[in-house]
């Protein structure tokens, strides 16, 4: 009976030595989540995203060949597809006889250009002996002593005024020449134009990577036909980057430049690091396709969400390389602070270890 005592005083002993403990684990899980919201911020709305570039058809044209597969990598400048050639190749050809038909035409223009200069200047040297003729006939007729007939006068004012006619006929031709080189000047501007125009349309058959990256979604086949502004292939850059979604309460000290822990949820119990390269300059909403309107009677307050774009560590790209694809999930924390030295010193004092 006396006995009963001892281990009933031990039992509550443990019992309060248990509560303790659990009391002072709760404490230090308290603390440091505390310390944690103080230095991180931390959100699991966060996606892997990488610009996805289609290709497309840029004329009317059959399919002759496709020399790439789906999910392959591909490097800038690849040929990735080619059109059947025969229909442009047709044009160039009709566009360089056209071209070939005007440059002619220009020289044949500018050639009756000198011709009527030429006319011009003769013109022009017999309008200079109509004139000195007149003058003769004047003086001679206008003597003390008349020399000759006042018909041979008229004779010399009539071809004075058909030279003088015939110089200006000849001024007009000269314009009129210079106004049709002008015309085959633009003939063959117009002919080489349309020459390029086809000589880009041959280059279009053949449809080459934008980017390196790696191809996606192909939905073309050899023989299909196809029309401009078709998508044919996707083709996913090697350019990644992450965009979180932090709540508007959490942007406050998120600034360029802070260090980023990220955890894929692919790659569990492995962490990479990163930059916090830029904040949107809008919250997700304002970009959707149907913006809120507040103003409206059924307004109901909603925590905002700001895309933030994070850059990935070279190492992470290094390491996981094609296994990093847009879309994957991940959970990022921003570094927004340093826990004082002080606070740190104190608590190694107490042998207390997180």
């Amino acid at each position: 009976m006396n006995c009963l005592p001892i281990p009933l005083k031990l039992g509550k002993s443990l019992r309060v030595s248990v509560a303790l403990l659990i009391a002072a684990g709760l404490l230090v899980c308290a603390y440091r989540g505390w310390r944690e919201s103080r230095c991180w911020v931390t959100t699991d709305n966060a996606y892997l995203e990488g610009p996805v570039h289609p290709l497309a058809a840029r004329l009317i044209g059959t399919v002759n060949e496709v020399l790439v597969e789906e999910n392959v990598r591909v490097t800038q400048g690849q040929i990735l597809i080619r059109l059947d050639p025969r229909d442009a190749e047709t044009r160039r050809e009709q566009n360089e006889a056209k071209l070939t038909e005007a440059k002619a035409a220009l020289a044949a223009a500018e050639a009756h250009v000198v011709s009527v200069q030429a006319n011009a200047q003769l013109n022009d040297v017999a309008v200079a002996k109509a004139r000195l003729d007149l003058e003769r006939m004047r003086r001679l007729t206008h003597g003390e002593r008349v020399a000759v007939a006042v018909q041979e006068l008229d004779h010399a004012q009539a071809a004075y005024d058909t030279a003088n006619a015939a110089l200006n006929a000849a001024q007009c031709a000269i314009a009129s020449a210079a106004a049709e080189v002008d015309v085959a000047r633009a003939k063959v501007t117009s002919a080489a134009v349309a020459l390029k125009e086809s000589q880009l349309q041959c280059e279009y058959t053949i449809l080459t990577a934008p980017v390196n990256g790696r191809v996606g979604r192909r939905s073309v086949e050899a023989g299909q036909p196809v029309i401009p502004a078709q998508p044919l292939l996707a083709l996913v850059s090697d350019d990644l980057w992450l965009n979180a979604n932090f709540k508007e309460t959490q942007i406050t000290s998120l600034k360029p430049g802070q260090a980023v822990s990220i955890r894929f949820d692919a790659f569990p119990g492995r962490e990479w690091s990163g930059c916090l390269e830029s904040l949107s300059p809008a919250s997700g909403s304002r970009f959707a396709l149907l913006p809120p309107d507040n103003a409206t009677g059924n307004f109901t307050r909603v925590v905002q969400r700001l895309p933030v774009r994070i850059r990935l560590a070279a190492n992470c790209r290094r390491e996981l390389g094609p296994q990093l694809v847009p879309g994957l999930s991940a959970k990022v924390r921003v570094r927004v602070g340093e826990w004082p030295q002080w606070d740190v010193k104190h608590f190694m004092a107490d042998n207390l270890t997180w």
